[in-house]
């Protein structure tokens, strides 16, 4: 299984949330720094995947829209593939 951390508070801007995304997750040089590629990408995942998010909380106080269309889009994207997995910890 594959496991991967995220820090929100390293998202500071959608610019920064991008950059640490793509380094934390190791996205391809075709992700395209946003949240449909992200999503892309996350349906698509073939191999067991936990991805636990810390500070959240962080995220929401940071990029208050923008934060919550991200997380909505992990928990949307565990209901497209079945080896994806979120956790929330704060």
């Amino acid at each position: 299984m594959n496991e991967f951390i995220l820090d929100c508070s390293f998202m500071h801007t959608k610019e920064k949330t991008h950059e640490y995304l793509r380094e934390k997750l190791g996205l391809p040089a075709y992700y395209g720094n946003n949240l449909d590629g992200l999503w892309d990408i996350l349906i698509t995942i073939d191999k067991k995947t936990l991805i636990i998010i810390h500070n959240q909380r962080l995220l929401i106080q940071f990029l208050p829209d923008y934060g919550e269309i991200l997380l909505n889009t992990f928990a949307e994207a565990t209901q497209a593939n079945k080896n994806l997995t979120i956790k929330i910890s704060d």
